[in-house]
């Protein structure tokens, strides 16, 4: 990696920066959770528990529970509770995702070319945001993909014909232990396989061996299914046992995207429970001028990098901005403009999994509103 003494200060201070934060709400006997999300209390007998309860078939290929798909996380999470107590691993796990969230991103920039400091800054971005923080230490699953997606990015990015294999070998690596955590929630699945599409239209504008890629990134999917069944199976069998249970109108899931308006969405706050009940500081923010105008700052930088790039860092600024558009639309659900569209939408098979946008769609954006902060910054930083 360029750069690589200023990139691991920035990394140093970030990962202090980061666990400072995490330790300081320890509560010892207390662990945070945040709405419908509650993080693990027992990963061990969690584990247990989705394999051999009285309520679920015991074989792994018949069972009835999605837990068992989240076994090698439940493994690393028990350890930590073990060694550290409920408390003080809660923190540590989100310390941890955290760190691979802006490593992921810092290495994934600078792939891009991107220079220390803007690498830095749009990592940063990509993990202390207002819609990032609010997921963080409880809804695990969503953390986990927040590491993953920019790693992929990174892969992509640096095929060769010459490192296929290597290559394909480190995503059949992250699909099948690091991806299984998603199985949990099947929308998980699916904006993986949205943000690995919006990566991978990247890396094919990139490139100057579009053929090869293609094929590479083709064959590799299919070794990626053949190490994800071991989860992936017991997961579709849940899903198909309980599809009809499922609520497929979007009108009635309209109180998820009730703040999901352009604007709210163009600061990455489109989320329902940004209300003093769930967010203390909710009022602070938006009642300050100042902190108001900060949540725009993504999209003010990308707007500058539209303008002041150019070469390959204009192509990159073009796609991020198609991209960020593409996920802000998503999410705004049924508001205007273009209603009908998101109803449209709604209506594909598959897309009710998108019931709730704000808290899935919005991801995609941000990697890509932190791609337009590290252009901007280095278009700028040129003149």
């Amino acid at each position: 990696m360029k750069g690589f003494g200023p990139d691991r200060l920035f990394a140093g201070l970030a990962v202090a920066a980061i666990f400072i934060v995490a330790l300081h709400w320890l509560r010892p006997g207390y662990t945070i959770s945040g709405g419908d999300s509650v993080y693990p209390p027992d990963p061990l007998n969690q584990l247990l528990v989705s394999f051999s309860a009285w309520n679920h078939t015991p074989s792994i290929l018949g069972s009835a529970s999605g837990g068992s798909a989240s076994a090698p996380f439940l493994l690393v999470l028990g350890a930590l509770r073990f060694v550290f107590g409920s408390s003080l691993a809660q923190l540590i796990a989100l310390g941890l995702l955290q760190t691979g969230a802006w490593l992921g991103m810092q290495a994934f920039l600078r792939q891009l070319r991107a220079s220390a400091v803007a690498a830095a800054i749009g990592a940063t971005f990509y993990v202390f945001n207002q819609w990032s923080i609010q997921f963080f230490a409880f809804s695990y699953q969503l953390e986990i993909l927040m590491v993953l997606l920019p790693l992929a990015g990174l892969l992509l990015l640096r095929f060769t014909p010459e490192r296929a294999r290597v290559l394909s070998f480190c995503f059949v690596l992250l699909v099948a232990l690091a991806c299984a955590p998603l199985g949990a929630n099947p929308a998980l699945i699916l904006l993986s396989l949205f943000g690995f599409a919006s990566l991978a239209g990247l890396a094919f504008l990139l490139s100057l061996q579009r053929r090869e890629l293609t094929r590479w990134m083709l064959g590799t999917l299919g070794l990626c299914l053949v190490a994800a069944v071991w989860w992936l199976l017991p997961i579709c069998w849940q899903y198909l046992d309980n599809l009809h249970t499922a609520v497929l109108s979007p009108g009635a899931w309209s109180w998820v995207v009730a703040r999901s308006s352009i604007l709210n969405n163009l600061r990455w706050n489109p989320m329902w429970q940004w209300t003093p009940g769930y967010t203390p500081y909710a009022a602070l923010v938006d009642d300050s001028p100042l902190l108001y105008a900060a949540e725009f700052a993504s999209i003010a930088a990308l707007c500058l990098a539209l303008a002041f790039s150019t070469g390959e860092q204009a192509r990159v600024a073009r796609y991020s901005a198609l991209m960020v558009a593409a996920a802000i639309i998503l999410s705004k659900g049924l508001h205007p403009p273009v209603a009908w569209f998101n109803d449209w939408v709604y209506r594909v098979p598959g897309m009710f999994l998108f019931r709730e946008p704000t808290s899935k769609a919005p991801l995609i954006g941000l990697i890509f509103a932190s791609v337009g902060l590290a252009v901007c910054f280095d278009a700028i930083a040129a003149r």
